[in-house]
């Protein structure tokens, strides 16, 4: 397959996965040739960015475009914001908007949304010379360290980043790799040190440097993904963990193949086989699980649409899907809170049941920490009831 513009970014390898290369040691490897192949070699139209990559999108350039004409991003979010994500997202995006607008760093900026590029792959026989690609976010420099050059990816995750989201940072690293190519244009010297700041929005900051020797790893590791694409006639689909979430997983047979779609059932081969082939299973069994918890997802978002647009959705098994006002606990000033955890802020992930379990550890810290988290509207959620049944008399004299 070819490799369009002969420009290799972070979104085609993660349409297309890492060609079996690990760039950290047990590394899941989201993406599937088939996918990379109907976006990119047959322009599939129904290949489509799912809602949160669109949301991104929409912050990504809230950020840009208020920076150009110097004004705040909640100011200019109302303009540029797409009906199709609805008001409740909305209210998600002038939370992450206020949240960034109240953050300071010491770094001045010197390009957002800028592409750059870096020489990744020699011409061959049968395809032109690949460049290593990102639309980084930001770049800055220290305005005391003349070395020091900053890239930075804004996150709008819900979870906060853990230790392996950032050695897996494939984004982070082509940012880093690419901005390393052009230092000398914006006067860095050497020797350069690349920061990497991986902006979570909904969380905090985190900086890590990216050393050359991490960059030489990953551009290794990149030149290694695009030899496989470049070497793949076939575009073959491949199971993983964002199968549920795939656009065109309804024409896909190997997600239409998956154990207990058919006339046989995984849990069935489980029962009767022997001990060795349920030990070769066993990874079909873990890719299962997350195609079929991914497809749920799916699923229930698509029955929410069809509710908000129609009213009740009546499935036809005496059951009717209805949505419910629901409810979501938050950490209301998570710098607050890293204030009162310190470097532990970190080591809990402080998802909201992780805080609770660090409440009973720590009962000192328990009512600061309550102070900070709040009830506030999570959108609405399914609810499956009993059908209620029709009396043709009901209304009648």
């Amino acid at each position: 397959m070819n490799i369009p513009y002969a420009k290799l970014h972070p979104s085609k390898m993660r349409a297309y996965g890492a060609g079996g290369f690990e760039l950290t040691p047990g590394m899941e490897e989201p993406g599937c040739p088939r996918l990379y192949r109907l976006r990119y070699e047959e322009s599939e139209k129904s290949v489509e960015m799912g809602a949160n990559l669109q949301y991104g999108g929409v912050i990504h350039r809230a950020i840009d475009q208020a920076d150009s004409v110097g004004v705040l991003p909640t100011e200019i979010l109302e303009e540029i914001w797409p009906t199709y994500l609805g008001p409740e997202r909305y209210e998600e995006a002038l939370r992450d908007l206020a949240t960034f607008e109240r953050r300071h760093d010491p770094y001045v900026t010197l390009a957002r949304e800028v592409e750059l590029t870096a020489p990744l792959l020699d011409a061959g026989d049968d395809h032109p010379a690949i460049q290593l690609a990102g639309i980084l976010d930001r770049v800055a420099i220290h305005p005391r360290d003349p070395h020091i050059l900053i890239v930075e990816d804004y996150k709008t995750n819900r979870f906060p980043p853990s230790r392996t989201d950032l050695d897996q940072w494939v984004q982070g690293k082509t940012y880093g790799a690419v901005a390393r190519h052009h230092a000398a244009k914006w006067g860095i010297e050497e020797p350069v040190r690349i920061i990497g700041r991986y902006h979570a929005l909904k969380w905090q900051p985190l900086e890590v440097d990216l050393t050359d020797d991490d960059l030489d790893v990953f551009v290794a590791w990149a030149r290694s993904v695009a030899m496989a694409i470049l070497n793949d006639d076939e575009g073959a689909p491949r199971l993983n963990p964002g199968c549920g979430w795939c656009p065109v997983k309804s024409t896909c047979p190997a997600f239409r193949n998956l154990p207990g779609r058919g006339s046989e059932t995984l849990l069935d081969r489980i029962d009767r086989a022997p001990l060795d082939e349920r030990a070769r299973l066993l990874p079909h069994i873990k890719d299962a699980i997350r195609a079929l918890e991914a497809g749920k997802e799916s699923t229930e978002e698509a029955i929410k649409e069809k509710v908000r647009h129609s009213g009740p959705f009546d499935p036809g098994d005496g059951f009717e899907f209805t949505l419910q006002s629901a409810t979501r606990r938050v950490v209301t000033d998570p710098e607050l809170l890293h204030g009162i955890m310190g470097d532990d802020y970190y080591v809990a992930k402080p998802r909201l049941g992780d805080l609770d379990e660090w409440k009973k550890k720590h009962p000192d810290q328990a009512a600061a920490i309550d102070f900070l988290i709040e009830a506030e509207p999570a959108g609405t959620r399914l609810k499956r009831t009993v059908k209620k049944s029709v009396n043709p008399l009901d209304g009648e004299a």
